[in-house]
C-alpha cells in the first residue's frame, strides 16, 4: 500500500521556518537554504517536514540520516520504503510504500506547450493535438511522464518519448506500471505511478506544528 500526502506551503509561516530549520540534520538544512526565494525554501522544507512525519508514523524517526541521493539525483533512504516527492507552486506531494512508484503535480498555467510535446511520442502528440482541450491534455500526458519516470528511477532526459502515456498502465521496461490521479484542486494536474495497481491511501497535512513540540 501506497501513502501519498499533501500539503500547502502556507500551512508554515515565513517566520517560523528557522524553527522548523532546527528538527533536520545539517545537510538537509544546507539543501532548503541554499534556495534564495523563500517560496522555494519553503517547498523543499515542507516535503522534508512531511518526511518526519511519516518517519513518526513508522517509529523510524533515525532514518532521517539515512538520507542520500542516488546517481539520476533521487532520494531515497536505507532501510526505509521507497518514496517519491514533487511540488508545484505552493503544493507539495510526498508518498511513501512498499511498491515502486512515483508522484508528480503541475499547476495548470497559460504554458506554450506546443514545442514540449515535440518530446513526447507521436501517438501522444497527435492525442494532445486533436482533444478538446489540449492544454489540460498536455498537462495530463507531462505529468503522468513525470510519474513514470521517477517510478522507474531515471531523470527526464532518459525516455520521455518512450514511456506512452495514453492509458492507465504503461509498460517499461517488462513491468506494468499503473497511473492512478490524485485529485487536490482543478488548479493542478497530479498522478501516482506504481507498479501496484491498488489505489493509495491520501492525507492533507494541515499543520506541523506538533512536530515542533515533540510529538
Amino acid at each position: 500500500m501506497i501513502k501519498v500526502y499533501y500539503a500547502d506551503t502556507n500551512c508554515i509561516s515565513n517566520n517560523s521556518i528557522c524553527d522548523y530549520l532546527k528538527l533536520f540534520p545539517d545537510f538537509m538544512v544546507s539543501e532548503v537554504l541554499r534556495y534564495s526565494r523563500v517560496s522555494d525554501q519553503k517547498c523543499r522544507l515542507v516535503a522534508r517536514l512531511i518526511l518526519i512525519y511519516c518517519l513518526l508514523e513508522d517509529g523510524k524517526k533515525n532514518l532521517i540520516y539515512n538520507w542520500r541521493r542516488d546517481k539520476y539525483n533521487k532520494p531515497v533512504i536505507n532501510g526505509w520504503y521507497d518514496f517519491s516527492i514533487s511540488h508545484s507552486d505552493r503544493m507539495v506531494l510526498f508518498s511513501y510504500g512498499n511498491n515502486r512508484h512515483g508522484v508528480d503535480i503541475e499547476k495548470i498555467t497559460d504554458l506554450d506547450y506546443i514545442d514540449l510535446i515535440s518530446y513526447f511520442d507521436a501517438s501522444e502528440q497527435n492525442f494532445i493535438l486533436k482533444s478538446d482541450d489540449p492544454q489540460k491534455t498536455f498537462y495530463e500526458i507531462w505529468v503522468k511522464k513525470e510519474a513514470g519516470l521517477k517510478a522507474i528511477g531515471v531523470g527526464i532526459s532518459n525516455g520521455l518519448e518512450k514511456f506512452l502515456c495514453l492509458s492507465d498502465c504503461a509498460n517499461q521496461f517488462s513491468t506494468d506500471w499503473y497511473f492512478t490521479k490524485l485529485l487536490f484542486s482543478d488548479k493542478y494536474v497530479a498522478y501516482l505511478c506504481s507498479s501496484s495497481a491498488d489505489k493509495p491511501n491520501t492525507k492533507k497535512i494541515s499543520n506541523f506544528g506538533s512536530l515542533l513540540m515533540g510529538d
